[in-house]
């Protein structure tokens, strides 16, 4: 945290430099436009997790070249006698890129590591999409070889109507927490839990995946018509434990979907739509459920 308050100080010190260059060092007439492109460069880095995570000289070629445009455009001269002023101008968008890096990548790292001591790290058992597909692709020829069933679940959850996340949050030294931060913590924080609560649930042999900001899951030998006990202990575990509901969208193999694509497709389209049948909005009131079934659109 000192080396970033030092980074920062930096950046403020080298701010007023640049804009006082020209007071004391009177030959340097810098370009108008580079007092308005410095600061534009630094929102853009500081704005852009992913931008500051690129080789710094990847950033230089994508900075540099409006800078050379801008600089053609206004018919400003670039080189010959213009070529001291233009090295001058190009070295000062070159340490501002530097320097505004390097703060956007320790402010990326203190964040991930006060969500981390905060909210804890994903169940170890919970993979990321790329890399769980595999194995869902080999579960979905195994149950094609073998003429077996197969059920993959499009998850994501919602914040009951009465409000008891929020309650349960403010039970806890998290509410303060989540008061100061974006919005983006507190999602992590539901991710984070309901990726325990899926592993829990639904056993060693599923596989569960975090794709976007929903989860996909893989059950093994699993049908349509043995998903309705499945699906209800999930939603009772979720709405006990985090006071959420959760859409779930479902395709099975081979009755409904015989490729990973149409079924990832089919699940996904299930859990997006609004109007989704109520076996799949699942409720707690298992009355409901086993009255309509689990059954697609």
């Amino acid at each position: 945290m000192r080396q970033l308050r030092y980074l920062l100080v930096a950046l403020c010190g080298w701010f007023f430099l640049l804009y006082n260059v020209e007071r004391i060092i009177a030959p340097i007439n810098i370009a108008s436009f580079v007092y308005i492109f410095v600061p534009a460069c630094t929102i853009l880095l500081l704005l852009s997790v992913q931008l500051c995570k690129l080789p710094i000289q990847w950033l230089f070629a994508l900075v540099l070249p409006p800078y050379f445009i801008l600089k053609w455009f206004l018919g400003l001269g670039i080189g010959g006698d213009n070529l001291a002023l233009t090295i001058v101008e190009v070295s000062a968008i070159s340490l501002t890129v530097m320097l505004t890096r390097v703060i956007s990548v320790q402010l990326a790292e203190w964040q991930k590591v006060v969500t981390s001591l905060t909210i804890g790290e994903f169940n170890d058992d919970l993979q990321p999409f790329d890399t769980g597909q595999a194995q869902i692709y080999r579960e979905i020829r195994r149950a094609r070889r073998h003429q077996r069933a197969a059920a993959l679940l499009a998850i994501t959850a919602v914040e009951d109507s009465s409000g008891s996340l929020e309650k349960r949050l403010e039970e806890t030294s998290l509410y303060r927490f989540i008061e100061e931060v974006k919005r983006e913590t507190l999602e992590k924080y539901i991710s984070a839990r309901l990726a325990d609560v899926l592993v829990t649930e639904l056993g060693d042999l599923a596989i569960v995946t975090k794709r976007n900001d929903h989860f996909v899951t893989l059950l093994p030998e699993t049908d349509r018509a043995s998903l309705y006990e499945i699906v209800r202990k999930l939603q009772a575990a979720t709405q006990e434990k985090l006071g959420l509901k959760l859409k779930i969208g479902i395709s099975t193999f081979p009755d409904e979907a015989v490729t990973f694509e149409t079924m990832l497709e089919n699940a996904e389209a299930e859990m997006t739509n609004d109007r989704l049948p109520i076996g799949i909005w699942v409720d707690t009131k298992a009355t409901d459920i086993a009255k309509n079934g689990v059954h697609s659109n």
